[in-house]
């Protein structure tokens, strides 16, 4: 399997981070795949989806970012987060992160915080009313993983997100 690390344009560049209990922090690689989301309908009628790789996107695609979180390091990962831009000329799909052994969270704010999903803003209502509604996915600027479970050495956790181009 081969990790793009550029020629898309649209790549982002993933963030390690140590969380307190990672031990050896720096011993994290990401490695990051993006390849185009092909939807057909079957004969059947029945949605199929497919993915290919992408050298460059057009507006409308979908795009799946994939990463592979690798431990190699001589102890295990606890607690370590790995963060991703949303990026620049994409829209993130909600609540399409996914990762086994890990907490999805979201950024609204540029990275400064992150909250689950779906991410909620207070807004004053012409009646006075404050209420809290979803943010809408435009304002998603990244998304982070945190390891829930631990990474041991040589092993690799896979984690995603799509976007659409805009």
């Amino acid at each position: 399997m081969s990790w793009k690390t550029s020629a898309l344009g649209l790549l982002t560049l993933a963030l390690i981070t140590a969380g307190a209990t990672a031990n050896e922090p720096g011993k994290l690689r990401v490695g990051m795949q993006v390849e185009r989301e092909i939807t057909k309908r079957n004969d059947a009628g029945q949605v199929e989806r497919r993915t290919e790789p992408v050298a460059a996107a057009s507006r409308g695609d979908v795009l799946v970012y994939t990463l592979q979180i690798a431990n190699d390091g001589g102890d295990p990962a606890l607690a370590a987060r790995v963060e991703d831009p949303v990026p620049a000329g994409t829209v993130l799909i909600p609540d399409s992160a996914g990762g086994t052994g890990t907490r999805i969270t979201y950024s609204i704010d540029g990275g400064k915080t992150f909250v689950v999903y779906p991410a909620l803003r207070r807004v004053v209502g012409e009646d006075g009313v404050a209420r809290e509604l979803p943010v809408p996915a435009e304002d998603y600027t990244h998304v982070r993983w945190t390891l829930t479970e631990a990474l041991d050495p040589g092993q690799v956790r896979t984690a995603y997100f799509k976007v659409r181009v805009e």
